[in-house]
């Protein structure tokens, strides 16, 4: 153990008293410790606490910190505080999905409140710094030092909720203060205990009342310890019953009796003998092998009985793996295994930093959202790398059982646990990544409902004790970290979403997915077809050339499937004597893949009459919709044909009536609407349409074929329409640029209300391609229309 320098210690100078005027932030059964360097975590719901931590960050960062004396009291005053707080520095602040506010505090100094200022918007009081007292006796704080010290890095080793990192800056500690402060952070004191630690001022005074309560605990931590090696050593009274079935056993063996339930009973004991299970597992599995061993020879419920007793023997009651989080290598991981996806990656950098400072954080339930191909089931791979933890998969893509997820009753043949408990057998650890793939495509029928089922699971308030129907013992699934998947929320109920933190994936751009390639695809694919950067080269013209006119995605699938068959052709070269190093340019993928299947840039040749170009979201990403209109002499029918939907049949009706109503400021003459007829398309008819985004689409193509103006060939938009010609807003705006970029369209008309959308595009989208913001139509016919 390292010796505390006494010098060091009893010499170190408190600064002087300093008067303080910042916002308070009151907080609930929790006390912050000034602690230097050391981040705790706050989760506060009121609208003063959020008010004052918002004022502290375009300040100083700095507020005052003080407990309440009633932590259940919703509206409190002054005289509900106490008068003893810490000064914080706020270092970073985080709003949740569920409405509540996350702050990472730094503990400063010690300080009383000694007037409240102001208690609207929020609290703000005057406050006084508390220097430590002065030490009269060196011996007593040396020796305090030490054997606080000493229990410290006992309970460090014998307790699983108290890190080496934390025995280690209290190893470091410069003063008694901080000593003190590192021990009482690190240790799980009672709330009122911590803040009778806190107005203590002499260090010497809280290294013995700290001595005290290290004491408890580790004779609390060694009866434990001492109760389960009771049970391993099978001296319980629990284990009495267990006892003599294996001296039956052995009974049994002596005069040579092979029966095989025996052989079972023998080996379940063992294992119960030589694990670490929960006491009520113990007793559970105790009872079932009584009762097994109760059973005739020939029964039926043997196998039923043996089955349940292995299943309660494999799962990991009390295995965990130990997390071994370093940053760096973290950052390092996720950068090595995917490009891009920067918002999604400083996410889980922020929970894993989060995790290192404080093990009380409760893992978040991520889902990512986006097209498929976009890296969203790899990802929940480079997560469980960086954490050092098992990673487990469930596809959840056609369940439409409820017992997939919660097992079924032992009554039943053949019955088994659900996907959860089974993936947990799998992983052989209480704490893996769990990663649920394709959450959306969870079905409904007569056998229940498994979207519901999953609602306990995912949430953090009732998953430590979830229930399987063939366990029938409650597993805690608190410590598993939880990923979800899928390409879109708009199937998903409603409750469930709210349990999950959406994370938007969005599509790749051109640039993107070169770069993919280059640096994971294409040396993926030539190891996994035996070839080498030797044998086989692609310039960049060909990787951009394969991913405009062979490829038309939101992810990367098919762009790996057309490299994949390039890798083939040349490994057949290869097989055939072709040993010399081939390149593959621009020129040559025709022969290589046959013709192009896309064109790149769906703009028409030239400008059309009667026809524009939309954009609509899909759970593959942008697409690009045409939109045709055909006006004939009739009786004013309207007709809509392509599978669109009863919104899409609205905007339709909606854009006829404004452009009737609008006939003399759209420049529209000459023209009785009640004779004509009019037909708007909307091609690729097999697949269905719906939505309100393709208002001021439609709107522009009726208006070009009623002014008999074309509308411009590399022109696209998005956004509904009203009947007094407002431009509303609409969703999805970066897949829908993202299409309109991979078709090489050059002027995109968006609503004025998703300007503030343009800052998620990457720059080279941006700079590609102009962007019109329009509030009324008019603006969108100025900027659509030929000639204007």
């Amino acid at each position: 153990m390292t010796h505390i320098n006494l010098n060091d210690i009893t010499n170190f100078e408190e600064p002087e008293a300093e008067e303080y005027d910042l916002p308070l932030l009151p907080i609930r059964a929790n006390v912050v410790f000034p602690v230097p360097e050391m981040l705790t975590p706050l989760l506060v719901n009121r609208e003063k606490s959020v008010a004052a931590i918002e004022s502290s960050l375009i300040s100083t960062r700095q507020l005052l910190v003080v407990a309440q004396r009633e932590p259940d009291k919703e509206d409190i005053s002054s005289d509900d505080l106490f008068s003893i707080g810490t000064l914080a520095t706020v270092s970073r602040m985080l709003k949740l999905p569920d409405g509540t506010t996350s702050v990472l505090v730094e503990g400063l100094r010690r300080v009383r409140i000694e007037n409240i200022v102001q208690e609207a918007p929020h609290f703000r009081a005057s406050a006084r710094s508390i220097p430590n007292v002065a030490e009269t006796n060196n011996n007593v704080a040396e020796q305090l030092g030490e054997a606080v010290l000493t229990l410290f890095k006992k309970a460090t080793e014998m307790s699983e909720q108290i890190e080496d990192d934390e025995y280690v800056r209290a190893m470091n500690a410069n003063s008694p203060a901080t000593l003190s402060d590192v021990v009482a952070a690190a240790l799980e004191v009672p709330f009122l205990k911590a803040q009778q630690l806190l107005e203590t001022e002499q260090p010497s005074e809280r290294l013995r009342q700290l001595h005290t309560m290290l004491s408890e605990e580790l004779a609390i931590l060694e009866r434990q310890q001492d109760l389960q090696d009771e049970i391993n050593n099978k001296l319980g009274e629990t284990q009495h019953d267990l006892i003599l079935t294996e001296q039956m056993t052995a009974i049994i063996d002596e005069i040579g009796d092979s029966d095989t339930t025996t052989r079972d009973i023998r080996e379940f004991s063992e294992r119960l003998s030589k694990g670490r299970y929960p006491k009520h597992i113990v007793d559970r599995i105790n009872k079932e092998l009584g009762r097994l061993n109760s059973m005739p020879p020939g029964s039926p419920e043997i196998n039923v009985l043996s089955n349940y007793v292995e299943w309660l023997l494999d799962l990991p009651w009390r295995k965990r793996s130990r997390e071994s989080i370093n940053i760096d290598q973290a950052q390092d991981v996720l950068n090595r295994s995917h490009h891009g996806l920067d918002e999604v990656k400083d996410r889980v950098m922020e929970y894993l930093a989060v995790r290192k400072l404080s093990r009380k954080l409760r893992s978040p339930i991520l889902c990512f959202v986006g097209p498929p191909g976009v890296g969203k089931t790899s990802l929940g791979k480079a997560i469980a790398d960086a954490m050092n933890r098992k990673f487990v998969r469930v596809s959840l893509g056609g369940v439409r059982d409820e017992a997939e997820i919660r097992g079924h009753r032992r009554t039943y043949i053949g019955s088994m646990p659900g996907r959860i408990i089974q993936a947990m057998r799998e992983a052989s650890t209480s704490n893996p990544v769990f990663m649920l793939d394709e959450i959306d495509k969870l079905g409904v029928d007569f056998r229940g409902d498994p979207a519901t089922a999953l609602l306990e699971v995912l949430d953090p308030e009732q998953n430590n004790a979830f229930s399987d129907h063939y366990i029938e013992e409650s597993f805690d699934l608190s410590k598993v970290l939880f990923v979800t998947t899928a390409n879109s929320t708009k199937r998903m109920p409603a409750a469930l979403v709210d349990r999950m933190e959406i994370v938007q994936i969005p599509g790749y751009t051109e640039s993107e997915k070169a770069n993919i390639a280059k640096q994971f695809l294409i040396p993926d694919q030539l190891r996994q077809h035996g070839l080498s950067s030797n044998h086989l080269s692609f310039s960049s013209a060909a990787i951009s050339h394969i991913i405009r006119c062979y490829t038309r995605e939101a992810g990367v699938r098919e762009l790996e499937r057309q490299l994949a068959r390039l890798c083939r052709r040349r490994a057949f070269a290869l097989a055939e004597g072709d040993g010399q190093s081939k390149k593959i340019g621009k020129g040559s993928l025709r022969k290589q893949l046959g013709s192009e299947k896309f064109r790149f840039g769906e703009a028409e040749e030239q400008d059309e009459v009667a026809m524009a170009m939309g954009v609509f979201q899909t759970i593959h990403g942008g697409e690009l919709m045409p939109v045709e209109v055909t006006v004939s002499k009739g009786s004013g029918r309207l007709t809509v044909t392509g599978r669109v939907g009863d919104v899409m049949q609205e905007s339709v009706r909606a854009a006829q009536t404004y452009s009737r109503a609008n006939a003399k400021t759209l420049g529209i003459s000459n023209h009785n609407f009640d004779k004509l007829d009019f037909h708007v398309h909307i091609p690729a008819g097999a697949t269905p349409k719906e939505g309100a985004s393709a208002g001021i689409t439609i709107a522009t193509a009726l208006v070009s074929a009623l002014t008999n103006t074309p509308v411009r060939k590399d022109t696209t938009m998005t956004g509904e329409l009203t009947l007094q010609g407002r431009v509303l807003k609409t969703e999805g705006l970066k897949d829908k640029v993202l299409a309109a970029h991979r078709a090489g369209l050059k002027q995109f008309i968006l609503p004025k209300g998703n300007k503030r959308d343009l800052d998620t595009l990457p720059q080279d989208v941006r700079s590609s391609i102009n962007f019109v913001i329009a509030t009324k139509m008019q603006d969108v016919v100025l900027s659509a229309l030929s000639g204007n």
